[in-house]
């Protein structure tokens, strides 16, 4: 009797290692779709931002110098032109936005690309997880510039373009997600050329 009073705390001491374990691959599942939506968001509010800063740069510029205006055109005087300049270069925020983006994604398939993110983000991030991360991104971007065109069409009372601007948001998301399914494709063939060798 008291032998087994003896075993049986240490099989319970043995089994908690086990369980810990087997659940590793499950808690790296869960902080990986976390770190996921928590960059979905990012995306989203930076893409949310990004689109109303250019939609109110365009707006001024349209109603202080008029649509068609030129930014090169003859002004007032010089501080004019430079307040224009500076409004219509605020107001052109989201091509840098999208330029960072498409240079993040380029560099996500490179391996010099993946060894600069994974030095930024750890080691424990593979290159699907990183490229993962970056196409959420700009899933989250496409959905904040999507929400932004419309809650401004909605709040000035413009009749808002919804099919139009629901097809364009699925097809942004088309775009980002079967770009993951062609990473996977990729990573399928080079795992399989690399049996062959």
């Amino acid at each position: 009797m008291t032998q087994n009073k003896i075993l049986h705390p240490a099989i319970i001491e043995m089994e908690e290692p086990l369980l810990e374990a087997a659940d590793a691959p499950q808690k790296a599942n869960e902080n990986c779709e976390n770190q996921n939506s928590q960059v979905r968001l990012h995306g989203a509010v930076i893409g949310f931002l990004t689109q109303l800063i250019n939609i109110s740069g365009t707006a001024i510029i349209a109603f202080r110098w008029g649509q068609n205006a030129n930014v090169f055109s003859e002004h007032d005087c010089i501080w004019d032109q430079l307040l224009h300049f500076f409004v219509y270069m605020v107001s052109q925020v989201d091509l840098c936005l999208y330029f960072f983006m498409w240079v993040g994604l380029t560099a996500a398939l490179t391996d010099r690309g993946i060894e600069c993110w994974q030095q930024l983000l750890g080691r424990s991030h593979s290159s699907r997880s990183i490229f993962v991360m970056a196409v959420q991104f700009y899933a989250g971007v496409v959905i904040g510039s999507f929400l932004s065109w419309f809650s401004l069409d909605f709040a000035l009372g413009l009749p808002a373009p919804v099919y139009p601007m629901v097809s364009v948001l699925f097809f942004g998301l088309l775009i980002s997600y079967s770009m993951v399914w062609c990473f996977d494709m990729e990573e399928k063939v080079d795992e399989e050329e690399d049996a062959h060798v």
